[in-house]
Formats: C-alpha cells, sequence, structure tokens
C-alpha cells in the first residue's frame, strides 16, 4: 500500500482534492502508524485486530479501484471522487454515511471493464456503461445493508435497468448487468472471518454467498432477456492462524445467469471469464 498510495494521493489532488482530512487521511495516518510499530515494536498498538482487518479492508479496495483511474483517462468527476472520500473510515450502521461506499462499489464495477478494454463511462446514463465490439452494457450497483430490504433493492436495479434498455440511444446491441455487494449481510457485526487458514475462510465466504444466493428474488430481474446477470461480490477481511500473513483481504464473486443455456454461453460466461482473468485482484469467483 506505501507503493501506491502517493501516486493515488497526486490523482486526488490532481481532482482537487483535499487529501489531509476525511478517509483517506485516515487511512496514510493507519498506514504510517504500522510502520512505526513495525519500526519501534511497539507491543500495544492503538489499534485491535478487528480494526486492523477493517482498515486492511477498506484501503485495499480504495487502493483497488483508485489505482486503475489513475493510469487511465476516464470521465470520473470530481464531485464523485470527493463523495468517496466522505464518511467514516471504517464501515458504521448509519445508512447516510455509508453513501461514499457505494459510489465506490460504482468505481469498484467499473475498473473490471476497465481492465477488459471496455470504453467505460461512470458519468452517464447509468452507474457504469461499458462499450466493446459494438455492445453496451449498462450496470446498475447496489450495496446491501438490510435483509428487510433485499426485494426492494433488486426491484430497484430491475426498473433502473429496464429504463436504460428501453431508452437504449446507442447502435449495436444492449445489455443490463446487475453489481451488488451483500458484504455488510455477510460478515455483520464480527467484522471479519476468522479460521486455521485462509482456504477455510475461503470456504466460509463462498457458503455463506451460495446461501445467500438462494434466497435472493432474482426473478424480479428476468422481465427482459438483455438484463443478463447478477454480479454477488463480497470484499472481506480475515484472520488465520496458521498463515505467514495472518490478516489477508480476498474478493469472492458468484455470478447468476439469468437467462436461456444459450444466452448464457454466448454472452454471459465469456465476459465475465474475461472480467475476472484480465483483473489482477484476490479475487475468486463462482458459476
Amino acid at each position: 500500500m506505501h507503493e501506491v498510495f502517493p501516486s493515488i494521493e497526486k490523482w486526488l489532488k490532481n481532482h482537487g482534492c483535499n487529501v489531509s482530512t476525511g478517509r483517506f487521511a485516515q487511512y496514510l495516518e493507519f498506514l504510517s502508524y504500522l510502520q512505526h510499530c513495525e519500526e519501534h515494536r511497539v507491543r500495544e498498538p492503538k489499534y485491535n485486530m478487528l480494526e486492523v482487518a477493517l482498515f486492511h479492508r477498506e484501503i485495499l479496495e480504495l487502493a483497488f479501484v483508485f489505482t486503475r483511474f489513475t493510469r487511465q483517462e476516464t470521465d470520473v468527476t470530481t464531485e464523485l471522487i470527493k463523495r468517496i472520500l466522505q464518511g467514516h473510515a471504517l464501515p458504521t450502521d448509519n445508512a447516510e454515511a455509508e453513501r461514499c461506499r457505494n459510489f465506490l462499489l460504482q468505481l469498484r464495477a467499473a475498473a473490471y471493464f476497465m481492465d477488459s478494454g471496455f470504453d467505460v463511462s461512470v458519468n452517464s446514463a447509468a452507474d457504469v456503461v461499458a462499450k466493446k465490439d459494438g455492445k453496451t452494457y449498462y450496470v446498475e450497483c447496489k450495496r446491501l445493508y438490510s435483509q428487510i430490504q433485499v426485494g426492494k433493492r433488486f426491484s430497484e436495479l430491475r426498473d433502473q435497468l429496464l429504463t436504460r434498455l428501453r431508452g437504449q440511444a446507442e447502435k449495436g446491441e444492449a445489455f443490463g448487468i446487475a453489481w451488488v455487494d451483500p458484504t455488510s449481510l455477510l460478515v455483520g457485526r464480527i467484522g471479519v472471518y476468522s479460521a486455521y487458514s485462509r482456504v477455510a475462510c475461503q470456504v466460509a465466504v463462498r457458503t455463506d454467498l451460495n446461501l445467500f444466493a438462494n434466497q435472493c428474488p432474482f426473478r424480479k430481474l428476468q422481465d427482459d432477456p438483455r438484463i443478463l446477470a447478477v454480479m454477488l461480490q463480497v470484499v472481506w477481511p480475515s484472520i488465520c492462524a496458521d498463515e505467514a500473513e495472518p490478516l489477508s483481504v480476498g474478493f469472492t464473486s458468484l455470478i447468476t445467469p439469468l437467462v436461456s443455456r444459450e444466452a448464457f454461453r454466448d454472452h454471459v460466461r465469456p465476459l465475465f471469464d474475461k472480467l475476472l482473468e484480465q483483473t489482477r485482484a484476490p479475487v475468486s469467483s463462482q458459476f
């Protein structure tokens, strides 16, 4: 993280962002403190293990996203970047304070398409509009914070995607994708996955994600065959006893197709294989 943050800091300043306050400043302070603890062998750090794991999760996701935007010219606005940097350094139960992470999810989804050579917009008709080879993909993103609101959020995704597709003015084929992050529902108040090994944590995450998927109202999104799939993606911190580096952060994805076998073969599988293969992130994926 120490290697990539200077370029991110420069990029933020170029966009008129104040990096001396807000979330980014707190992350810089945290990284500096960790380095201080390592150099001076501090035995009683001011952060507990859970806080350290959560900081790692937040910092890694932010770096994963922003690093890609520092390398490519996009239409991301200063206003959107500033919204991402608002809120608290660590997740809270305050929905308004968590809006900053909703905007970060938008750029996270865009990063996958950027890595795969798509022409990407994050400032147009949908959260993400990705174009390539005569095809346009409209991507709408949601972070989920309440189990009882899941149905409502899926209905919102359906309405948003149908609006984009029916108002499609671009030439060529158009498709819709829902990008959903249920991390808060899966990790919950525990905040971190903990097991003897990282493999055990990965199994636990995949199990939880599949159980969650079994309860999702995917049928709400099947009104139009152009809505191809739902990407469920969790960004999870873990603490493992039997690892040289006990703290880690993983990206686990579950793609649920909403179309026929033929459409899955022709559109869904090739697209997501490419997205997940091209993006260099700690990703484990599953169809």
